[in-house]
C-alpha cells in the first residue's frame, strides 16, 4: 500500500478528474485503504476539514471529514437520500484559493454510505456538517464551487442590502435556468437519461420508496 501526503489540485487539474466512480468495497481493500490514509494525511498537512479523493487524483467516490474530536471519518459511495431546508451558505474552497461564493445548500440531510470496512450506515446530519457533506458529494460529481456559486468579493461585501438582494436574486434565478438546461440536455441524451434514471431509482431505493417485487415460483 503506497501512503503519501498529497497536493490538493486546482481547479483546473481537479476538473480533468471528471466524475468520481463508485468502488466496490470487495475487491478494491487495498485501494480504499491507500486513498483513505492519504486523504488524511493530506488534510492533516493542510488543515483541512475535509478533502475527497478527486481532490487529491483518484477518481474514486470517497471522501473525509474532520469532525474536531480528532476522528476523521470516512465516507464510501455516499448518497443524499433526502434534504430539508434550502438555505445560502458562503463556503471557500482549497482548490479556489482566495476565493469565497454564496452556494445553495440543504439545512439537513439523510445519507447512507460504506465505511472503510465494509459496513452500510445511514445517518441525519444538519448545519455545518451538512454543507460540508455536500461541498464533498459535488466534487464527487466534478462539481466545484465556480460551477454553482456566487463569488462574494468586496465589491458584494460593500454593497447596500437592497444591491445584495438585486444581485443574490439574479443568481438564484441563473441557477434555475442552469437546471432546466441541464435536464433538457440529459432528455435528450439517451445515455445521459439512462444514467440519471439510474441514480434517480439508486437514491429512491436508498430512502425506501421503491420495494423490491417477490417474484412466485
Amino acid at each position: 500500500m503506497k501512503t503519501d501526503v498529497k497536493e490538493v489540485l486546482n481547479f483546473d487539474d481537479l476538473i480533468k478528474v471528471g466524475r468520481a466512480q463508485e468502488i466496490d468495497h470487495e475487491k478494491n481493500v487495498k485501494l480504499i485503504r491507500e486513498i483513505t490514509s492519504n486523504i488524511k494525511r493530506t488534510m492533516r498537512k493542510n488543515n483541512l476539514i475535509s478533502l475527497s479523493a478527486p481532490g487529491i487524483g483518484y477518481n474514486k467516490r470517497i471522501f473525509c471529514i474532520d469532525f474536531s474530536d480528532k476522528e476523521i471519518k470516512t465516507f464510501i459511495n455516499p448518497v443524499v437520500t433526502n434534504a430539508i431546508g434550502l438555505q445560502l451558505v458562503r463556503e471557500q474552497c482549497s482548490s479556489l484559493p482566495g476565493k469565497e461564493y454564496l452556494v445553495p445548500r440543504n439545512k439537513t440531510i439523510d445519507i447512507i454510505y460504506e465505511t472503510p470496512t465494509g459496513q452500510i450506515k445511514t445517518k441525519r446530519i444538519k448545519d455545518v456538517v451538512a454543507y460540508v457533506f455536500q461541498h464533498e458529494i459535488d466534487h464527487l460529481n466534478n462539481v466545484t464551487l465556480e460551477d454553482i456559486g456566487l463569488e462574494v468579493d468586496s465589491d458584494f461585501d460593500e454593497a447596500t442590502q437592497e444591491e445584495r438582494e438585486e444581485i443574490i436574486n439574479l443568481y438564484l434565478d441563473s441557477l434555475d435556468l442552469r437546471q432546466k438546461y441541464l435536464e433538457e440536455t440529459i432528455n435528450a441524451d439517451e445515455e445521459l437519461k439512462i444514467v440519471s434514471d439510474r441514480l434517480k431509482f439508486v437514491e429512491a431505493l436508498a430512502r425506501g420508496d421503491v420495494e423490491f417485487e417477490k417474484q412466485e415460483e
